[in-house]
Formats: C-alpha cells, sequence, structure tokens
C-alpha cells in the first residue's frame, strides 16, 4: 500500500491540471436552424408542401431565436427598425427562388462543419490565453440572408454566428471559430486582463491581443496537421473571414 501511494499521487498530479483545462472548455455546436432549412427545401425539391408544423420547427430552434433577438437589439441600438425581421420575413426567404438551387451546395458544406474537431482546437487557443481564462460558446452554422458572421452577447451568452457558405471549407471553418475564441477568452477575463497590458506600447499591447496567439495557433495546428498536410496558417494567408 506504501509503495502504490506515490504512484497514485504521480498520476492525481499529471491528470488533475488535464481536468481543469478540460473545464476551461464548454462549446457547443447547433446545426438545428440549418438542418431545418435544409429540410424544408429538400421538401420544395421533391414538390411537396411545406407544412405548418415545419416552419414551427424552424422557428423554434435556438439558432433562428438568438438570431431574430439580436438583429431586433441592434436595430433599437442604432435606431433602425428595419434590422428586425419576423417569421414571416424568413419564412419568404426560405421560399424564395434564389435558395432552391443553393441546397446542394450548402448541404454538404454543413455536413463537412459538423465533423469539425472544436474542442481540438481549443487546446492551442487556450496555450496563448491568461490562465483563468474560458472558452465557452455556442457555435450556430446558420442559413440566413445576410452573409455576415458574428458573435454575439459576448458577457453573458456568447454565441459564434457563422454564414453557412460553400466556399468555406472545414479547415477554414475550424480558423474561423478559434479566431473567435480567442476574443471569447479575453473576454471572459474581462478588466482584469485588460488593465494589465493596457499600459503597454502600442506594439507589445496589438501582439499581446493578437499577434502571439496567431503565431502560436499556427504553429500548434501545423505540427497536428503535419502528416496530412503542409503546415500553414490560414491567418497568414489572409485577414479573418469575420474580421475584429
Amino acid at each position: 500500500m506504501l509503495v502504490r501511494l506515490p504512484v497514485v499521487v504521480l498520476l492525481l498530479s499529471f491528470f488533475l491540471p488535464l481536468a481543469a483545462a478540460v473545464d476551461r472548455v464548454q462549446l457547443t455546436l447547433d446545426t438545428s436552424e440549418a438542418d431545418q432549412v435544409l429540410a424544408i427545401l429538400a421538401l420544395r425539391n421533391q414538390g411537396n408542401p411545406v407544412s405548418d408544423a415545419e416552419w414551427q420547427k424552424l422557428f423554434a430552434t435556438a439558432p433562428y431565436q438568438r438570431l431574430q433577438q439580436r438583429e431586433k437589439a441592434i436595430g433599437e441600438s442604432f435606431h433602425d427598425p428595419s434590422r428586425a425581421f419576423t417569421d414571416g420575413d424568413f419564412k419568404r426567404f426560405v421560399l424564395s427562388a434564389d435558395l432552391l438551387p443553393r441546397a446542394a451546395g450548402l448541404s454538404s458544406t454543413l455536413e463537412r462543419w459538423k465533423n469539425a474537431d472544436l474542442r481540438e482546437d481549443a487546446g492551442p487557443v487556450l496555450a496563448y490565453l491568461p490562465p483563468d481564462a474560458t472558452l465557452r460558446a455556442k457555435v450556430y452554422p446558420i442559413i440566413k440572408p445576410g452573409i455576415n458572421s458574428f458573435v454575439w452577447d459576448l458577457s453573458s451568452d456568447p454565441t459564434i454566428f457563422l454564414y453557412l457558405d460553400p466556399e468555406v471549407s472545414r479547415e477554414k471553418f475550424e480558423n474561423s471559430v478559434a479566431h473567435e475564441l480567442h476574443h471569447i477568452g479575453l473576454g471572459s477575463v474581462g478588466p482584469i486582463y485588460d488593465k494589465k497590458i493596457a499600459a503597454l506600447p502600442d506594439p507589445a499591447h496589438t501582439a499581446a491581443l493578437d499577434g502571439q496567439f496567431r503565431r502560436g495557433l499556427c504553429h500548434a495546428r501545423g505540427r497536428r496537421r503535419a502528416r496530412r498536410r503542409p503546415p500553414r496558417c490560414q491567418f497568414a494567408q489572409r485577414a479573418c473571414p469575420l474580421g475584429t
């Protein structure tokens, strides 16, 4: 028993930090809105009517409801009521002639995005964040009229809305999520981190927010994927598709 005790202590010392890191990452990928839009488009392609029950399934999804809340809030903030949309407005979009031919491409893209390992991608992000930062977010691939992507409700319920774009590969999707997770991680420590870096001169301040993370993320992702393809950094190739 005495011989086994040091071994137990050693194992605990190894696994406890891993458990702490896991607790810092809570990601939810919710594709319910896109799935239901595609289900309605499939009915249209088959020449079948779309029942009210199918529309209600769409309007009941969390991504759809959060999108509707977000657009209304943005409109109120900027005194632009045209930003808000009704269920009827969105129904007309789904029934539009332009959307139907895109159904196959949207469906295959969504399936590729579903295979993304967001939890694995979160590891390199944590390595370039303060030790008390957390990555808790919902990720919504979404079909909508506007082609923009964005983060919403950073302070209370961080959510990443990603426009479902057939031109965006799974790898680019993962990079976009990782980039926004870095902002969410910094936001989780709030004023404490801001105060620490506020006194830095501009080049160092910028590096603290962005540059070091980009280099570290690309290096880590390159090592992980070296056997599958030559390491490359999407951030180095172009500006982040989501902006800041």
